[in-house]
């Protein structure tokens, strides 16, 4: 379905309205470099269903996990989640911060040993 260093586009009728940019570091960790919802498609659930597929894809491809920086403007525009919403929905997936406070967070199928 995937491949590593593609990009999930969701599309209607050749209108982008989605697109989550991922890539492999070394190892077998993927980094989630960008995931974002066209402005008139936001809180339809898009964004979660392509987080979800590429969680689902990661588990059948034996990949060890995923890492992030979840980082948004600091004054909201329009429907954009402000940083603890953006937070949340992370966290809310199995997401942890690297250490508390911290903005990078990490996605493991298992726990780290």
């Amino acid at each position: 379905m995937f491949d590593v260093s593609a990009n999930l586009d969701y599309k209607k009728w050749a209108q982008m309205i989605g697109k989550l940019e991922c890539g492999r570091n070394t190892g077998e960790m993927i980094k989630i470099h960008r995931l974002f919802t066209s402005e008139m498609y936001r809180n339809q659930g898009i964004a979660t269903y392509m987080l979800k597929r590429l969680i689902e894809w990661g588990n059948n491809e034996n990949i060890l996990g995923f890492y992030l920086t979840a980082a948004s403007v600091q004054q909201r525009f329009s429907n954009e989640l402000e940083q603890e919403e953006l937070l949340k929905f992370y966290l809310d997936f199995g997401f942890k911060p690297i250490r508390l406070g911290s903005n990078l967070l990490e996605y493991y199928y298992k726990e780290k040993i």
